[in-house]
């Protein structure tokens, strides 16, 4: 009980501040790239 409520308050938490140093990429350009993993299976 204590971890999902742990869990549950750790999502309402406020995002970081996004403190772009001067000379960096383009506002909204970040390194993250999504992927989506499966196994042999497949995602049947």
């Amino acid at each position: 009980m204590l971890g999902a409520s742990a869990l549950v308050l750790a999502g309402c938490g406020a995002p970081p501040a996004e403190n772009a140093p001067s000379g960096s990429a383009a506002a909204g350009a970040s390194d993250y790239l999504g992927c989506i993993v499966s196994d042999q299976g497949g995602f049947d």
